[in-house]
């Protein structure tokens, strides 16, 4: 290993040759039209959730408390298995959840108290790894992926595309990790990574855990399907969607893309599109110019990573703005290069694969999770700095990603949200107020009111932090959608009020996020006669 060897590992840059495409997207399908889902995400998964205690020393939870011993076990149920001095000293006491009793539900029950300021599982932690250099991998305990290891119990194991400059097959860390994949470059069947940037990408997301040599890949159950589209001297666009329809073909469940332009592409979102549609995760780095992000990792449907510091500061090179979505380390970071080596590489490039791997083992042990689902999952469980306040903001997006929180996330209840087509719209009438949630990743919601003569409405959706709020209008008429208008006029954060001349009719309102973000906290909406 080179200890202190380091360079810039900037994201490649795709040459932009291919922009007379169009959209090959349906014209009947509204929500696509529309930028918008066509799915909802499943709300009922909870992972690791009654299996997961074999983690937990003994039942065992730490408590943070002012109340006594003998109002813990009167109160809760529990019995206190430590209350040393030390502990005490900061209102520490360890408790014990008996058998009898559920111990996520009394865990649950213990932190809504008023009178307990936290309370945890107390972890089993131990040396995950033999590997000699998982030392200098400090994104890894930052993360807790050691403690993520301990509780999987994994149903299958994940295929990830890293769409790059191929991978060295023949790297020791990667042996048995690396499928046959594909070379659109050359256009064969070798993707040997001559470059070194697809092989760091690789070994972050899959180098092998405890083998004796190298360091620790984040998923220890992952494959990598090896996907070349490119050199050292960069990648065209047309590579990279052949690259990405390639990974389709092979049922990829998550596909990396450490690379980026500053231009959007039809001919490459219809790509990105289509791998959505199929329920693979996709994740991009933003880049690394300290500037805006780029493509691919812009468009909506992309997880965009940001790179973060060791002190969980924002590294100064790394891409922020309106299409972030997450952070994850970026400098410094241990893996593996060609001809076996190992080195220090920074760079958006391999904090996206960070991000790809927590996906992939978010995926190893709920293969049935959407996209949508492991987006939330990740970006509701990160971990932001408490200036933030909980909210999405353009340097961290939804924070710093970890590795054992999102496990024991809960996804949204979709119980009473609007519907998310035409179809199922929610009727309002015109002078009430309504109010909904910008739910999921991609969630969309419509409302429908009739107007019975000619009349002027004004519209307009409340502000909400972190959310880009697009209202559609439009008439439906025998079958057919009329004086369709999109309104976006106020941007993050801001309020949409519009007025519209209306004729004696059905109308519908759409309302989304055209980042692709969520929010917890509501937004309200209100059709209004005026003069």
């Amino acid at each position: 290993m080179k200890k202190y060897s380091r360079f810039m590992a900037g994201v490649a840059l795709c040459s932009i040759l291919l922009s007379s495409f169009s959209t090959s997207a349906s014209a009947d399908d509204e929500n696509w039209q529309r930028r918008k889902k066509s799915f909802q995400p499943s709300s009922k998964i909870h992972l690791m959730s009654n299996h997961s205690n074999d983690h937990v020393k003994n039942r065992q939870a730490i408590v943070k408390t002012t109340l006594s011993n003998e109002e813990l076990v009167k109160g809760f149920g529990v019995t206190i298995a430590d209350s040393s001095s030390i502990l005490g000293n900061e209102n520490l006491k360890v408790v014990r959840i008996p058998k009898k009793l559920n111990y996520e539900g009394t865990l649950r029950k213990i932190k809504r108290s008023a009178h307990i300021e936290s309370a945890e599982p107390d972890y089993m932690v131990k040396k995950m790894s033999n590997d000699p250099y998982y030392s200098y991998q400090w994104s890894l305990p930052k993360m807790k992926v050691p403690n993520a290891w301990l509780g999987l119990s994994p149903k299958a194991r994940i295929k990830v595309a890293v769409i790059d400059s191929g991978v060295d097959y023949t790297h020791p860390d990667l042996e048995g990790r690396v499928l046959s994949g594909y070379d659109t470059y050359d256009e064969d069947s070798d993707p040997m990574d001559n470059d070194g940037h697809g092989t760091a990408v690789a070994g972050v997301i899959a180098a092998t855990v405890n083998n004796g040599i190298g360091m620790a890949g984040i998923n220890p159950y992952a494959d990598i399907l090896p996907v070349r589209v490119g050199d050292e001297e960069g990648m065209s666009t047309s590579d990279c969607v052949e690259g990405i329809y390639y990974a389709i073909s092979q049922k990829a469940d998550v596909i990396n893309m450490s690379y980026g332009g500053s231009e959007y592409e039809d001919i490459e979102y219809d790509a990105i599109r289509s791998a959505y549609e199929k329920g693979i995760v996709l994740v991009a780095a933003s880049g690394n110019e300290d500037d805006s992000v780029g493509y691919p990792a812009a468009y909506p449907e992309v997880l965009s990573v940001g790179a973060s510091t060791p002190n969980d500061g924002i590294a100064d090179f790394s891409n922020y703005g309106e299409l972030l979505d997450i952070v994850a380390p970026g400098t410094d970071v241990l893996t593996a290069a060609i001809d076996g080596e190992y080195d220090y590489f920074d760079g958006t490039s391999f904090s996206a694969p960070i991000v790809s791997g927590l996906a992939s083992l978010l995926l190893a042990e709920e293969p049935s999770l959407y996209p949508d689902d492991v987006e939330y999952l990740l970006e509701s469980s990160a971990y932001l700095p408490a200036k933030y306040k909980g909210k999405w903001n353009q340097y961290y997006g939804y924070g710093r990603a970890v590795a054992l929180k999102p496990f024991y996330t809960k996804l949204p209840s979709l119980k009473n949200d609007v519907g998310d087509r035409r179809s199922k719209a929610k009727k309002v009438t015109v002078g009430k107020l309504y109010s909904d949630k910008f739910d999921t990743p991609s969630d969309v919601d419509w409302f429908t009111f009739k107007v019975s003569k000619k009349t002027n409405v004004r519209v307009d959706v409340s502000g909400v932090a972190g959310i880009n709020s697009t209202v559609w209008i439009d008439k439906y008429s025998n079958g057919k959608v009329i004086n369709e208008k999109p309104h976006d006029a106020r941007g993050l954060n801001g309020k949409e009020s519009f007025t519209s001349s209306l004729t004696a009719g059905t109308y519908y309102l759409t309302v989304y996020d055209n980042n692709y973000h969520w929010a917890k906290d509501p937004y309200s909406i209100k059709v209004t006669a005026v003069k």
